[in-house]
This record gives structure tokens, sequence and C-alpha cells, in this order.
């Protein structure tokens, strides 16, 4: 748990310096400072999309695969369509 910790605060640390960097590259109208702010926004997004997933799975997983139950809304919500089509 302390090196997750650990990697929390280094990334935290990283992401306001490139905070930093994007006020900065704001001011002077440089936009290549962009990216840096960029690149740590989208591994905080992939982060939370792939713990997201984890949390889905492990939750269906006890009693139902999640590939079952997401076949199976999927075809309740085709067959909604479907006959909603015809009304």
């Amino acid at each position: 748990m302390q090196s997750g910790g650990a990697i929390v605060i280094i990334f935290c640390l990283v992401f306001i310096l490139c905070s930093g960097l994007l006020v900065q590259g704001v001011r002077r109208e440089y936009r290549g400072l962009f990216f840096p702010w960029m690149t740590c926004m989208t591994l905080v997004v992939l982060f939370q999309a792939v713990y997201g997933l984890w949390i889905i799975i492990g939750y269906y997983i006890v009693g139902f695969t999640f590939e079952v139950t997401f076949i199976s809304q999927l075809f309740h919500l085709l067959m909604m369509i479907f006959i909603f089509n015809f009304y």
C-alpha cells in the first residue's frame, strides 16, 4: 500500500507541475505546453476507465458473468427498439 500511495503523491506533484506549465503556456500563447497536461489527463481518464471495469467485473463475477448480463441487456434493448418501431 505504501508504494501505491507514493505513486499517487508523485503523480499529483507531476500533475501540479504540468498544470503550471499549462498556465504559463496560456499566458505566453505557447501551445506546446498543453501536451504534458493532456498526457496527465489521459492517464487519469484511462485509470478511471480501467478501475471502473475492474469494479464492474468484480461485481458480476460473483453470480453471473459480465458477458451474459451485457448480452442479455443488449438483447432486451434491441427488442424494445424493434417492438416500438412498429407502433
